[in-house]
């Protein structure tokens, strides 16, 4: 007995009528029809009994027979009336759904941050030493990279990212996902492994305060304390990072702010407890500021700090384990715990101070 393939679809969008007879009445109508005609005598159908959950009424649906009405719908949308453009949009977002189901139905991989299913041609895998690999999704790729140009880590040498899953020592490479990141956060990533790269080899840069223009400088401030710009030409004091001008020159900076006045005063105090509170990586020149945890804090780049002292390269041993520690220990180590906001304000305090003398 061959299946109406009408019935699908009007049960799927009327699911509280009875249309079996209406179906079998109507024989010669078409879908686009039949449902005009349900729309116009809804009082003279009979309503059923139970009526089906809307996951229930989705479960009805055949592909093929969603897939034939659909596209004779759309091929043959030769009526521009309300009722038609209605009828259509409605089975678009029945079609999208059916596809939807279907595709996750059909999906033979999952992603490891999402979990939504994902075809093998489109996933994204790990690589690396360990047998295990993981996949992912090209939407929590762009999301992983937006995290790389702030604050995630990336693999060592910077070939890409480290594996999102837990514990995985594998790595993304950057080689095969850089289709998939937009073009601004690939500069930005781009720009994060020069940094890296050139603070692997020890150089040091210096920033214009206009522009941002990076120039290494070999020489101490004792020797030039100027510092000149090769892209917007303009130069700026290394010391107390004002503008220079022939004002400064042969004077020291506390003397030339003394002259400027209180505003000028006022901008290097806050320079200079800014530059109190913010730590700033000695290998990549990340800046960073503690919000709560250990006083043990990791750079992106990999290189471990201690919170209050800035010594680098530490391990927990650099704290101090007595019991029942609160203030500074006899031992003379630093606190494994100690709220940031204190710190902070320890600093500031000294910073004022030693700027009044």
């Amino acid at each position: 007995m061959a299946t109406d393939n009408r019935l699908d679809i009007i049960e799927l969008l009327f699911p509280q009528y009875d249309l079996t007879e209406v179906a079998a009445n109507y024989a010669g109508y078409s879908t686009e029809e039949l449902i005009d005609w349900i729309l116009q005598n809804a009082k003279k159908i009979p309503v059923k009994k139970q009526q089906l959950k809307r996951s229930q009424s989705l479960r009805t649906i055949k592909s093929e027979a969603a897939k034939t009405i659909y596209s004779e719908m759309v091929e043959n949308s030769l009526n521009k009336s309300f009722i038609s453009r209605f009828i259509s949009r409605i089975f678009r977002w029945v079609y999208s759904i059916f596809r939807r189901f279907e595709e996750k139905s059909n999906s033979e991989l999952t992603c490891g941050t999402c979990f939504d299913g994902l075809e093998r041609e489109n996933a994204i895998s790990c690589n690396g030493a360990s047998m295990e690999i993981h996949f992912f999704c090209h939407k929590c790729i762009r999301e992983q990279a937006k995290a790389v140009t702030e604050f995630a880590p990336m693999a060592d040498g910077g070939c890409g990212f480290k594996c999102m899953e837990y514990n995985c020592e594998n790595i993304i490479l950057l080689s095969e996902i850089k289709q998939f990141i937009p073009r601004t956060i690939r500069k930005r990533i781009d720009d994060r492994i020069l940094e890296e790269t050139l603070g692997n080899c020890g150089i040091k840069f210096e920033r214009c305060q206009a522009c941002n223009f990076a120039v290494e400088m070999n020489v101490s401030t004792k020797v030039n304390k100027v510092f000149n710009c090769l892209k917007c030409h303009k130069n700026w004091c290394r010391i107390c990072e004002n503008e220079w001008d022939d004002d400064h020159f042969g004077i020291t900076c506390r003397e030339y702010l003394k002259n400027k006045g209180e505003n000028a005063k006022k901008r290097i105090l806050e320079k200079k407890m800014n530059e109190a509170v913010v730590r700033k990586c000695e290998k990549c020149n990340f800046q960073f500021v503690k919000a709560q945890g250990c006083n043990k804090v990791v750079c992106r780049c990999g290189v471990a700090y201690c919170y209050i002292c800035r010594i680098k390269d530490i391990n927990y041993d650099h704290f101090c384990k007595c019991v029942g520690n609160i203030g500074a220990c006899v031992c003379g180590k630093c606190r494994l715990h100690m709220e940031a906001n204190e710190i902070h304000e320890k600093e500031i305090k000294q910073v004022t101070a030693n700027f009044k003398r």
